[in-house]
C-alpha cells in the first residue's frame, strides 16, 4: 500500500475512532438530556389519566392509542421489565424513565407510578411510519459517509498529483536534465517546496557554470606563463654568455612568479566561495592601509601621476583581507591607467566611500557587471591583461564585509571603482591630500 492509500485508511480509522469516543464520552449526556425531555413531554398526559376515575382509566387509555405518539398502558409494577432496585426507585420518586440510543431513533419507555391504583402507567414512545424514518436516518448517515469519503477521496488524489508532478521533476533533474524546474503555481505547501528546488537548482547552475568557468580559466591562466616558461628554457640551452643565461633566468623567475600569484589568487577565490573563509573584522584606518600598498606598487609605475586624498576614516574590516581588496582596485588602476590614478577616501553622514579612478579606456554600461565575473575578458582592451580573477576577488570580499561595490566612469574618461559602506568608528577628520609623483 503507497503512502496516500495508508494516509486513506489511517484518516477513516481516525474518524471511526473519534465516532466511537464520542459515543462513549457524550452518549450518557444525550440519555440524560432526553430522559429529561420524555418526562416533560408526558407530564401532561400523566395529568389527563389521573383526571378520570380509577376505574375509567384503563378504558380511556385503549380510546387514547396513538394520538399522543405512545403505546399507553397501565400494569402492575411486577409486570414492567424494570430490575427491582429500578422498581423500588419508581414507586419512591414516582417516574422513571428508560431511554437505549440508537443510530437512527432512540427506544423510549417513560414510567409512572400510579399510587391509586398500585399501579405504574407505562409510555412507550412510537415514531410515525417508523421503517420509512429509520430508512431515511441511515440513508442520511451513509450519505454523510460517501460526501465524506468522496472529498477526502479527491483532496488525497489532488495531493499525490502534486507530489508525483515534484517527484517527476526531482527525478528528471537527479538524471542529469538540469533545466527541470518545478512549477510553482501549485497550492500550498507545495507552492514553498517547488520555489526552494528552484532556487537549489539555480544555485547549483551557478556553481557549475562556475566550475566550467574556473576550469576554463585555469586552463587558460596556465598556459601563458608555462609557455613563457618552456620558452626560456629553451633559449638557455642555445645560450653562449653568462649575461644572456641570467636574462632567460630572470625571465624564468618572473613566470614563476605569475604562476605564484594566479595559484594565490585561485586558492583565495575558491576559500570565498566555499565559506571556509573567516574575517577578522577590527577597526582600522583606511589611509595607512592605501599608503602602504602605494608604497609597494607604486615604483613598478614611474610614469603615472597618483594622487591621494583622504579623510581620517576608521572602519570595521579584516585588515589582510581589505587590503588585498584595495591592492587589486590599486593594481588594475595602474595596468589601465594612460596617465592618473586617483585614490580619495571620504566620510559622510555614518558612511564612508573609497574610490580608485583612472583614465584608461573604461569600461562600457553594459559590461560593468560583467567584468566582476571571474576570468571575464572583455572585447576592449581593458581586460587584455591579468588572470581575471582580481576584480572577482575584490566583488566578493566587498560582499562579505557587507559592503556595497560600484562602478562608474571617471571625470578622467576612464573607469571609477567606488567601495561604500557604514562608518562604525568615530574618528572623522578634515579632508588631507596626499600626491605621490612618480
Amino acid at each position: 500500500m503507497n503512502f496516500f492509500g495508508r494516509l486513506f485508511l489511517y484518516f477513516t480509522l481516525a474518524l471511526m475512532l473519534g465516532v466511537l469516543l464520542a459515543v462513549v464520552a457524550f452518549d450518557q449526556l444525550y440519555i440524560t438530556a432526553v430522559a429529561e425531555e420524555e418526562l416533560m413531554r408526558t407530564t401532561g398526559i400523566l395529568r389527563l389519566v389521573q383526571a378520570f376515575p380509577v376505574a375509567e382509566r384503563v378504558a380511556q387509555l385503549d380510546s387514547w392509542q396513538g394520538q399522543f405518539g405512545y403505546l399507553m398502558q397501565i400494569v402492575p409494577v411486577q409486570e414492567t421489565l424494570l430490575i427491582d432496585d429500578v422498581q423500588l426507585l419508581l414507586m419512591a420518586q414516582g417516574y422513571w424513565a428508560d431511554v437505549v440510543s440508537g443510530w437512527a431513533a432512540d427506544d423510549v419507555t417513560v414510567y409512572y407510578w400510579l399510587s391509586d391504583m398500585q399501579q405504574a402507567l407505562v409510555l412507550t414512545k412510537q415514531y410515525q411510519t417508523q421503517a420509512t424514518h429509520h430508512m431515511y436516518s441511515n440513508g442520511l448517515f451513509f450519505m454523510m459517509l460517501l460526501v465524506l469519503a468522496l472529498f477526502l477521496g479527491r483532496y488525497v488524489y489532488q495531493h499525490k498529483r502534486h507530489i508525483d508532478q515534484l517527484l517527476q521533476t526531482y527525478s528528471a533533474y537527479g538524471n542529469g536534465d538540469f533545466n527541470q524546474r518545478a512549477d510553482v503555481s501549485m497550492p500550498q505547501p507545495y507552492t514553498q517546496l517547488a520555489c526552494n528546488f528552484n532556487q537549489m537548482a539555480e544555485q547549483i547552475a551557478s556553481l557549475l557554470d562556475e566550475h566550467k568557468l574556473m576550469v576554463n580559466g585555469v586552463s587558460h591562466d596556465l598556459k601563458s606563463p608555462l609557455a613563457r616558461l618552456r620558452f626560456a628554457l629553451d633559449m638557455t640551452r642555445g645560450c653562449d654568455s653568462v649575461a644572456g643565461l641570467r636574462q632567460f633566468i630572470e625571465q624564468m623567475d618572473n613566470d614563476l612568479d605569475d604562476l605564484s600569484d594566479l595559484l594565490d589568487d585561485w586558492l583565495l577565490y575558491a576559500q570565498i566561495n566555499s565559506n571556509a573563509l573567516q574575517l577578522n573584522q577590527k577597526s582600522c584606518e583606511l589611509e595607512s592601509l592605501v599608503n602602504n600598498i602605494l608604497a609597494n606598487h607604486s615604483g613598478a609605475y614611474p610614469t603615472l601621476n597618483v594622487v591621494f586624498s583622504s579623510d581620517k576614516v576608521s572602519a570595521d574590516v579584516d585588515k589582510k583581507l581589505f587590503s588585498r581588496v584595495i591592492e587589486n582596485l590599486l593594481v588594475n588602476a595602474f595596468k589601465f591607467a594612460q596617465s592618473q590614478v586617483v585614490i580619495e577616501i571620504r566620510s559622510n553622514a555614518g558612511r564612508f566611500s573609497l574610490s580608485v579612478c583612472d583614465d584608461g579606456p573604461g569600461i562600457g554600461d553594459e559590461d560593468k557587471e560583467r567584468v566582476l565575473q571571474p576570468f571575464v575578458r572583455l572585447d576592449k582592451s581593458r581586460t587584455t591583461q591579468g588572470g581575471g580573477l582580481g576584480l572577482a576577488i575584490v566583488k566578493n570580499l566587498t560582499e562579505r564585509h557587507q559592503l556595497k561595490l560600484n562602478i562608474c566612469d571617471s571625470e578622467m574618461g576612464g573607469a571609477c571603482f567606488m567601495i561604500s559602506g557604514l562608518l562604525r568608528a568615530n574618528e572623522r577628520g578634515s579632508g588631507e591630500t596626499t600626491k605621490i609623483d612618480n
